[in-house]
């Protein structure tokens, strides 16, 4: 079985606080939007 690079490339809709980056920001940000009154995560 062989594996490429593709398969391990995150979907953009894990890019929450749209900022072309995907890090633990990503993570955080819906919890902070669930529990802190944050603006809405952005998806696109």
């Amino acid at each position: 079985m062989q594996m490429s690079n593709e398969s391990l490339v995150p979907p953009d809709s894990s890019d929450v606080n749209n900022d072309s980056t995907i890090t633990m920001l990503d993570v955080t940000y819906p919890v902070n939007y669930l529990y802190k009154d944050s603006p809405d995560p952005i998806c696109e």
